[in-house]
């Protein structure tokens, strides 16, 4: 068993163990994160501060390989531009896993959890955690005017 893990530390990570490392970062992964990532997945052992050498926003990474860094950069472009593979991105994820949630409390008897989970479905289905917000307007005059802070009738018809 001690031969095993002294094989363990001794590995070198390969170009591809490399790579992955800086897409994991690259993806706000934390150094801690990776290491017990890298351990477990490609049977690595890595500190924590092996890491941070892979990560050219830390002091540590500033000598990482030109290929390397533009490949965390392009990774963490990519990552942050694009959220569509994020699961709990999606409403309808989130609302199916609230319905799992909201059965299992119910099951388990928990009735005031249930409900919890029930406001927040509710919450969520009506767009309270988004940005959005429906603006109904039936005045557009006396809106415009409570936006600009004057009267309605200060505002004139037309403007040419």
């Amino acid at each position: 068993m001690k031969k095993v893990a002294e094989e363990k530390k001794k590995k070198r990570l390969n170009v591809a163990q490399k790579r992955f490392v800086v897409r994991c970062l690259a993806q706000f992964m934390s150094p801690t994160e990776v290491a017990d990532l890298v351990e477990e997945d490609l049977g690595v052992e890595m500190s924590r501060q092996a890491v941070e050498a892979y990560d050219p926003t830390k002091f540590m990474g500033q000598k990482l390989g030109d290929e390397l860094k533009k490949l965390f950069w392009e990774e963490r472009k990519k990552f942050v531009d694009d959220e569509s593979n994020i699961d709990v991105a999606h409403r309808s994820f989130r609302l199916r896993e609230l319905g799992k949630l909201y059965r299992a409390a119910l099951k388990d008897g928990k009735d005031v959890i249930a409900a919890q989970h029930l406001e927040q479905a509710a919450k969520e289905r009506g767009g309270l955690f988004t940005n959005t917000r429906k603006l109904k307007v039936d005045d557009k005059r006396k809106t415009l005017a409570d936006i600009l802070g004057v009267k309605p009738e200060e505002i004139p018809d037309r403007v040419n």
